[in-house]
């Protein structure tokens, strides 16, 4: 992320390992990538418009979260190329470009929600507080809207996974990439 940008994120995120500090007298941690073949493993990936994706037209990606347990707080920086592939405010109300939030973890504090489209990054980061109940299983922790700018290839990687459980426990997850191709009209 920028200077610019990266001061402000890195504080918000510090403000959010404070709250949950507090909240439960740990702080939050970093998770490990572990190799794929763990099957025990939490899997973070992409889930993505099965259609062609053409010019032009708007798709989503959703970021999901497999075999999970305990899961209470996620920080992830998202990158992608910005000259195939644009972020869509999910909350025209709010400053900057945000994603929409998933139904798998309840994010009762958002440090981080927040894009840089020249740059091709998003960056997402919350933690659930009490009363609310960590959660386990499998389910959509965000969904990115994209337009397609042109044709071409994007990955999207994910640059920065931190998964961790209500006591600051790291989670560990195996990280699973995406390549978007965008056909011309």
């Amino acid at each position: 992320m920028s200077d610019a940008l990266s001061r402000p994120m890195r504080n918000l995120f510090l403000l959010c390992s404070i709250v949950w500090a507090v909240v439960a007298c740990v702080p939050v941690v970093s998770t490990v990538t572990v190799p794929s073949a763990t099957p025990s493993v939490a899997a973070i990936g992409f889930d993505l418009t099965k259609a062609p994706i053409t010019v032009g037209s708007v798709f989503t990606a959703n970021i999901r979260l497999d075999n999970v347990a305990g899961l209470a707080g996620v920080e992830l920086q998202v990158a992608y190329d910005p000259a195939i592939l644009e972020v869509q405010d999910a909350d025209p109300g709010k400053n900057g470009v945000q994603s929409a939030w998933g139904t798998f973890l309840k994010p009762d504090f958002v440090a981080q929600n927040l894009a840089e489209p020249a740059r091709g990054k998003m960056g997402l980061a919350a933690v659930q507080v009490p009363p609310s109940q960590s959660v386990s299983g499998s389910g959509v922790l965000a969904t990115i809207a994209f337009k397609a700018k042109s044709a071409g290839s994007s990955p999207l990687t994910f640059d920065l996974v931190n998964l961790s459980t209500s006591g600051g426990t790291p989670i560990e997850c195996v990280l699973q990439n995406a390549q978007v191709r965008v056909r011309s009209e």
